[in-house]
């Protein structure tokens, strides 16, 4: 009879036990669900600042964002400059733009000059330096901040960039994207470009 009576205990004990894991499971996965839940309504707490590098290892230099931006507008630091060294600038200012179209309305999500609607994603590092080349940079960005007249995808890009320096493989930058929907709403008709307004100019002249 005692036996039977442990074997009772053991049994009630064990799906207690049981219980307890698959609500501190669930709690768990509810926390997750919010926290991303505030983040696809872009209530990000802080975000790393906006911030830029320069590939200069080659002899195509370029300065590279965290915000989906590429070469620099005022011309400060090298933008496409070709052969690096050359004070010779071939682009104003690239920029990334996501499209898509959600509940048949079309949106899209853009870096445009003074209209920046990728942001660095929090948590994230601006790396720059030896990896899958010999100059790498590889940073995050997402467009779920709250910004008036922008309705977000609910995107976060990673981005790398890769540059050499040795001979037949120093003269580009190669881009590796991974474009990640982690927002809540169904992305159709997605379609990624580039914006590049090319211009020839100097550093001393960049009008």
């Amino acid at each position: 009879m005692k036996q039977k009576s442990l074997l009772v205990f053991i049994y009630a004990l064990a799906a207690f036990l049981l219980l307890a894991f698959m609500d501190a499971s669930l709690l768990e996965a509810a926390s997750k669900k919010k926290v991303r839940e505030n983040v696809s309504l872009g209530k990000i707490s802080s975000r790393p600042k906006k911030d830029f590098r320069v590939h200069n290892v080659g002899t195509l230099w370029n300065m590279v964002t965290n915000f989906g931006s590429y070469g620099d507008p005022n011309s400060s630091v090298p933008s496409m400059e070709w052969p690096g060294g050359s004070d010779a600038y071939y682009l104003w200012e690239g920029r990334l733009w996501v499209g898509a179209i959600v509940d048949g309305e079309k949106l899209v999500s853009h870096a445009d000059y003074g209209d920046y609607e990728w942001a660095p994603t929090e948590g994230s590092n601006f790396y720059f330096g030896p990896g899958k080349s010999i100059q790498d940079h590889d940073v995050v960005y997402d467009d779920l901040q709250t910004m008036s007249g922008h309705t977000p995808l609910g995107l976060e890009v990673h981005e790398r960039g890769l540059s050499w320096s040795m001979g037949d493989y120093d003269d580009f930058i190669i881009y590796e994207y991974k474009i990640i929907n982690v927002g809540d709403k169904v992305l159709n008709d997605v379609y990624v470009g580039w914006i590049y307004d090319c211009d020839v100019a100097t550093n001393a002249d960049p009008s």
